[in-house]
């Protein structure tokens, strides 16, 4: 199933079904310090939380705008897209955690360990938590 993001309802409902409609679910994963992500399918941010707005500079619509490759560094592109394509193909790597750099609005790089992942029953996004990684 393709959600408009464009269709604010339509955004909603998807994030609701996601969390079981949950407020407590919600909270926790929006204030979380941890950087929380609803991946699509189709390789875009579908929902990020407040800590990624707030340690790369983006707002959420900036990041949910484009592909999530846009924001990570050109020598960690086919790495981090190897493991996201066995995911999508169903062929996960259990228990693999991968870093990898993001650029921040000022252009400077976040190194981010990401250490979980899990995935709807349709495969229609993935639940992630990346944790930023000091040099």
């Amino acid at each position: 199933m393709m959600v408009n993001l464009n269709n604010r309802d339509a955004f909603y409902d998807l994030v609701d079904r996601i969390f079981d409609k949950s407020q407590a679910y919600k909270d926790f994963f929006e204030n979380s310090k941890t950087m929380n992500v609803v991946i699509g399918r189709e390789g875009r941010f579908l929902y990020v939380n407040k800590s990624w707005e707030k340690i790369l500079g983006f707002s959420k619509e900036e990041l949910c705008a484009v592909p999530f490759t846009t924001f990570i560094h050109p020598d960690d592109v086919k790495r981090t897209l190897d493991i996201y394509n066995r995911e999508v193909e169903g062929k996960p790597s259990k228990g693999k955690m991968i870093t990898n750099r993001y650029i921040k609005k000022d252009g400077s790089y976040q190194k981010m360990r990401w250490i979980s992942s899990s995935e709807s029953k349709e495969k229609e996004y993935w639940l992630a938590t990346a944790v930023p990684v000091s040099e």
